[in-house]
């Protein structure tokens, strides 16, 4: 339970950072490119993607069976939804290619359809996915929560990790 306390509390204080951060940025900041060829604005477009993948699956565990949902954690591919799958699909590949895709694949692959959303919409969509898996996370029924934990998508209940990540990468390009 400490640990389950941790990790919201860890998701709480890193929300808090996006949403400083993003309610800080101009439109200058956000057409800024960072050292992985992408903008600030498309990184924030790709951490509110991951973000709603992250909450579609655990929305999608939640309403199974309970004796299905060990199954479908282990799964590889347990976690791709049809917000995955549609655009890809449009891309021209097939779904059997992009069940086997690992996630910087999928990154490759939709950063040029996150590069065209616009800017502010890009800080928006993030604040509203980021807080949408911080309050999943703070009501996730404690089962499927020890379950993911053993699991190797344990990193699904930390979305912090990966906003942390971000974060720091944004605030080094613009002097934050």
């Amino acid at each position: 339970m400490a640990e389950t306390n941790d990790s919201i509390s860890q998701n709480h204080a890193s929300l808090a950072r996006l949403r400083a951060l993003c309610e800080g940025l101009t439109d200058d900041n956000l057409d800024r490119s960072l050292e992985s060829g992408w903008t600030v604005a498309t990184m924030l477009a790709h951490l509110a993607f991951w973000d709603r993948e992250v909450t579609t699956c655990l929305l999608v565990w939640e309403r199974l069976p309970p004796d299905e949902v060990p199954s479908r954690v282990a799964e590889r591919t347990g976690w791709i939804n049809g917000e995955t799958l549609a655009p890809l699909l449009r891309a021209g590949l097939s779904e059997a290619q992009v069940v086997t895709m690992s996630a910087e694949q999928i990154n490759e692959a939709l950063a040029p359809r996150w590069a065209h959303i616009p800017p502010r919409q890009a800080a928006e969509d993030a604040l509203q996915a980021a807080g949408e898996i911080d309050l999943k996370l703070t009501t996730l029924d404690p089962t499927l929560r020890a379950l993911i934990e053993k699991s190797d998508k344990a990193w699904m209940l930390v979305p912090s990790e990966h906003w942390d990540e971000h974060i720091d990468q944004i605030e080094a390009s613009i002097g934050g």
